[in-house]
């Protein structure tokens, strides 16, 4: 690998490029056999992919891990660790404001993330099941919508 990276940083980075590509076409393919009919159904839907529910997010969830674990003790990884969040989060705010004119979306939409986050180890690390972590998405989409 290291005649593709010079740093582990590079490496990183190209791996959350990589796996933010992979889940934009996951998501396309998810929506076309789906089509959700409801902001709600597609929000779902789409969160269903951020959560370990199966072999494509759960490596993904496995990249985040080791961008999360190096951004602890490295300033570069924190920086870019903390821009995917923030990029997560202004894309639900974005999607919630057209979904739910006039609702405080910014707070939703931290909620959401964060529920998301708190989901996705408990399920890569077995504690929760594919059920118990739809249903806890359910809950918060439910709040929201």
């Amino acid at each position: 690998m290291q005649h593709y990276f010079t740093t582990k940083a590079e490496m990183l980075e190209f791996a959350l490029a990589h796996s933010h590509a992979r889940l934009v076409q996951r998501a396309l393919a998810l929506g076309a056999a789906h089509k959700p009919t409801t902001p709600r159904a597609t929000f779902q839907l789409f969160c269903t992919l951020l959560i370990p529910l199966d072999e494509d997010s759960s490596d993904a969830a496995r990249v985040w891990a080791g961008l999360i674990s190096r951004a602890c003790v490295d300033e570069a990884t924190r920086e870019l660790a903390a821009q995917a969040y923030t990029n997560l989060t202004d894309f639900v705010v974005r999607q919630l404001a057209d979904a739910l004119p006039g609702a405080d979306v910014d707070q939703a939409a931290r909620h959401l993330v964060s529920v998301i986050e708190g989901l996705r180890w408990p399920v890569l690390f077995g504690v929760y099941s594919r059920q118990q972590a739809l249903d806890i998405l359910n809950a918060q989409c439910e709040l929201i919508f």
